[in-house]
C-alpha cells in the first residue's frame, strides 16, 4: 500500500514538471505562422482590379480584285479614240468610263451607282459624274463623290484658258476617281442588270396599248404615290408605295415629278433599283437622277422575262 502511494506521488511530480511557465510562452508580437483566415482581405479594402484585355481594332481591308468589280476609269489627257467626238468629258479631251454599275453588295445591304449627266441649260462643260454608295434598308446615301465636275474651274473663253481649265478638270477627276475606286474596293459587289421594261413616257404607253394583248410588253409608271409594274390593259404585276417626287430645292425648283427611266435587278439577291429622273421643273433648275430601292417580286420578273422572250 505504501509502495502504491509512493508511485502515484512520483507520477504527480513528473506531470507538474511538464507545465509551462509564463516566460516559456511565445510573446504576442512573435509570428506563429500564416493562417488561411489571415489572408482574407478586410471587407472595407477594395479588391485589386484586373486590367481589361486590350482591344485591337483591325482596319477594314480592301477586297481582292475580281472580275466584274465596279470601277471608274479616266483616260490620258488628249486620248480620244476615233469613235469619240472632238471633245470628251466636260468638253475636254479625255474620257471617264464607269463599268459594272449599278451594283449590290454581296450581303445585300448596300448598292452603288454612277450617274453622268449635264446641268440643265448648260452648253456641255457643266457635266457631272457622281458616285453614290447607299444602303438598301433606309435608302440613305452613305458616301457621295463627285468624280467629274466640269463647272469647277471656269475659264475666260480663250483657247489658252480653256486648255488650262481642261487640264485642271482632268487632274481633279483623276484624283477623285482614285478616291472613288478605293471606296468601292472595300466591298464585294455584284453587278445588276436592266430589266426589259418600257419607261415612263406616255408615248411608250400608247405604243404598248397598240400591240396585241398577248404580246404586249411590260411598263413601269409612277402614279398617285405608287410605282406600278404592269402589262397595260392586262395585269398589274407589282405595286410599291414611293415618295420620289421633288428630289430637292426650294420654291419653283422643288416642283419636280418623278419618272422612272430604267429598272435594275440582281437575280441572286432578288433586289431591284429604279433609276428615277425628275421632269417638269423650270429649265433653270437642276435635279439629279437618283436610284431608289424597289420591291420586285420574283413572279413579276418571270413575267417580264417571258414577255420579252415572246417579243423576240
Amino acid at each position: 500500500m505504501r509502495l502504491w502511494a509512493v508511485w502515484v506521488g512520483l507520477l504527480g511530480v513528473a506531470a507538474c514538471a511538464e507545465v509551462p511557465t509564463g516566460h516559456d510562452l511565445p510573446p504576442e508580437d512573435e509570428a506563429v505562422g500564416e493562417r488561411a483566415y489571415n489572408t482574407v482581405p478586410d471587407r472595407s479594402e477594395p479588391m485589386p482590379s484586373v486590367p481589361p484585355e486590350p482591344v485591337v481594332e483591325v482596319a477594314p481591308q480592301p477586297v481582292p480584285p475580281y472580275a466584274g468589280a465596279p470601277k471608274i476609269s479616266v483616260s490620258r489627257y488628249g486620248a480620244l479614240g476615233e469613235d469619240d467626238d472632238e471633245f470628251g468629258a466636260a468638253l475636254c479631251p479625255f474620257r471617264v468610263e464607269a463599268t459594272h454599275f449599278p451594283a449590290v453588295s454581296a450581303d445585300g445591304s448596300q448598292f452603288t451607282y454612277f450617274i453622268a449627266e449635264t446641268l440643265s441649260s448648260s452648253d456641255g462643260e457643266d457635266e457631272l459624274g457622281t458616285l453614290r454608295i447607299s444602303d438598301f434598308e433606309g435608302d440613305v446615301t452613305q458616301r457621295e463623290i463627285v468624280v467629274l465636275n466640269g463647272d469647277g474651274f471656269p475659264s475666260s473663253g480663250s483657247i489658252e484658258d480653256e486648255d488650262q481649265r481642261c487640264r485642271k478638270v482632268w487632274r481633279a477627276t483623276r484624283a477623285r476617281a482614285k478616291e472613288a475606286n478605293e471606296a468601292l474596293a472595300m466591298t464585294r459587289w455584284r453587278t445588276m442588270e436592266s430589266l426589259p421594261l418600257s419607261g415612263e413616257w406616255e408615248y411608250a404607253h400608247e405604243e404598248l396599248m397598240a400591240e396585241p394583248a398577248a404580246t404586249r410588253g411590260v411598263e413601269m409608271v409612277v402614279r398617285r404615290g405608287e410605282a406600278v409594274v404592269r402589262i397595260p390593259g392586262v395585269k398589274v404585276l407589282a405595286r410599291t408605295p414611293v415618295d420620289w417626287d421633288s428630289s430637292g430645292g426650294e420654291g419653283a425648283c422643288a416642283d419636280f415629278i418623278a419618272t422612272v427611266d430604267t429598272v435594275y435587278y440582281e437575280r441572286e439577291s432578288g433586289l431591284a433599283l429604279a433609276e428615277v429622273a425628275q421632269q417638269g421643273g423650270p429649265c433653270f433648275c437642276y435635279s439629279e437622277t437618283l436610284l431608289h430601292p424597289l420591291a420586285m417580286p420574283a413572279e413579276a420578273v418571270a413575267r417580264i422575262d417571258a414577255r420579252a422572250a415572246a417579243a423576240e
